[in-house]
């Protein structure tokens, strides 16, 4: 009984690790946001130009 225990929780630590690792595919970056725009460029708080963002964002109302 004893080694049919260890086997179950071997296959639930693994289950929970293979879980874990799938989840850190979903990490969400975060907003660098607030933003300025510049020409068509979207740039950030750091100071990163995004060169013709509003190429791709029509509908955005900055891009108008």
């Amino acid at each position: 009984m004893g080694s049919l225990m260890k086997r179950l929780n071997w296959k639930f630590v693994t289950s929970a690790a293979i879980a874990l690792m799938s989840l850190s595919g979903c990490v969400v970056e975060r907003d660098h946001g607030p933003y300025t725009w510049d020409h068509g460029d979207r740039i950030d708080r750091y100071g990163h130009r995004e060169a013709h963002w509003c190429d791709a964002h029509h509908d955005d109302e900055h891009c108008h």
